[in-house]
């Protein structure tokens, strides 16, 4: 509203809202005029670009209105049209048309509340103690997510054998009833483990809703961690050989998970080959945990018996400086390909993906566009022997509005930024 029409305005409260733990950018829809859902006739129906949530704003008698959830399409729905029958079509980023179907077997499942307490979900013998039931099985990856330095232990739990199909360059698919656990901990000391804190425990479920992330906050005394409802930022002294320094750790929201489990990485982002074919270290010994799922039955298709034939991503940990140009490219697909891919939610079009070829990346001498930080953009998002005028490799050592990646990050990854720097100092001009 311009600034002289702004005493003239009349405002209205809205007839309907959300929080935003539940979303991040609304996209408007349509009245309900369409025969196949008849309680919904009359009704408004919008959704959200990054949760997938969708509701409905339903007229009541008195002229008021009332919200009701409708469900979780796990699409990022960029608009909503309507045919001549008035039925709904939504509108996939990724270039589909979605509709909506009545599920006969949600309304029991719906009503059950998820705990509040990390101890109350059934996943630990002892939850002060982290000690997981039978069922949960441990797993480790050859290129972790960034995290701020924290620590991280990883499990997974499926309802039954013989359900998870496995692919061997492509998305894993798991049944209903899968649960991803994974625990923070972060060292107040750094690298000095006796000094270790934890900070949350996130789920990744799939249900007969979708794929929904749940975050758990510990307490205090470590015994114990609550539900996160609405996302917040913590503060922690950390000490370093630098000097003593506060960093912020972000709680996600459950919308905040959607912005990194999209469904163009899969949802599901480190059960893939290329992260499971390697060893691990078990209570009873190593083994490769290809073979181990092998040996459990967990796969409706079972890989092949010489994993030689399978890919995997150098190991962040132990490969060396011969490796820069595979561990560059698998860190950017690791940590930025589930938005910056075909598809993706990320606003350039730039593809981060493992095997896509440097010239299709859409990256090679493209001017980047503008930055909210402060500072002149680079020429270009990639500039082969230069480094520093390489857009990319400026946003990962930033931290601020524009940093990459965008979100549950305080700290610039050092290690990171070294390679890739290395990898493009090193490409062919």
């Amino acid at each position: 509203i311009k600034e002289r029409e702004q005493e003239q305005a009349k405002y209205i409260d809205p007839v309907g809202s959300y929080f935003h733990s539940e979303g991040r950018a609304v996209i408007g829809g349509r009245v309900y005029r369409g025969q196949q859902f008849p309680e919904l006739d009359g009704a408004y129906l919008y959704t959200d670009f990054f949760s997938g949530y969708v509701w409905a704003i339903l007229p009541e008698e008195d002229g008021k209105f009332h919200e009701r959830w409708i469900c979780n399409s796990n699409k990022q729905i960029a608009g909503i049209g309507q045919d001549q029958d008035g039925e709904l079509y939504f509108c996939g980023f990724d270039g589909h048309l979605y509709r909506l179907k009545r599920n006969e077997n949600y309304l029991a499942s719906s009503e059950r509340r998820f705990p509040a307490k990390l101890s109350q979900t059934g996943l630990f013998l002892s939850t002060a103690d982290l000690k997981p039931v039978p069922g949960l099985i441990p797993y480790s990856v050859n290129v972790p997510l960034w995290s701020d330095h924290a620590s991280k232990s990883r499990y997974v739990a499926f309802p039954k054998k013989g359900e998870v199909e496995f692919s061997a360059t492509g998305d894993w698919k798991f049944p209903i009833g899968t649960v991803v656990v994974k625990t923070f901990s972060l060292d107040k000391t750094r690298n000095d483990p006796s000094t270790r804190i934890l900070l949350e425990t996130r789920l990744l479920v799939l249900s007969e809703r979708g794929w929904e992330g749940y975050t758990y906050h510990w307490n205090e005394e470590q015994t114990d961690a609550r539900l996160v409802d609405v996302a917040f930022t913590g503060s922690f002294d950390i000490h370093t050989p630098e000097g003593k320094t506060s960093q912020d750790w972000y709680f996600p929201s459950r919308s905040d998970c959607k912005s990194c489990h999209t469904q163009t990485g899969g949802f599901v982002l480190s059960l893939k080959t290329r992260q499971l074919n390697r060893t691990h270290q078990y209570s009873e010994g190593e083994e490769n945990q290809l073979l181990r799922w092998k040996r459990l039955g967990l796969f409706k298709n079972d890989p092949p018996a010489d994993l030689s034939q399978l890919e995997a991503y150098p190991d962040w940990e132990q490969a060396g400086a011969a490796q820069t140009d595979r561990l560059a490219r698998a860190y950017l697909d690791v940590n930025c390909a589930f938005c910056h891919a075909p598809g993706g939610p990320g606003n350039s079009p730039i593809d981060l993906r493992y095997h896509t070829p440097l010239d299709r990346t859409v990256m090679m001498g493209i001017t980047p566009r503008g930055t909210r930080y402060a500072g002149p953009p680079a020429s270009a998002i990639l500039t082969p022997n230069r480094p520093a005028d390489s857009e990319l490799l400026r946003r990962m050592q930033y931290r601020g509005p524009g940093q990459m990646p965008i979100l549950s990050t305080s700290v610039v990854d050092e290690n990171a930024t070294r390679i890739v720097g290395d990898w493009i100092k090193n490409l062919p001009n």
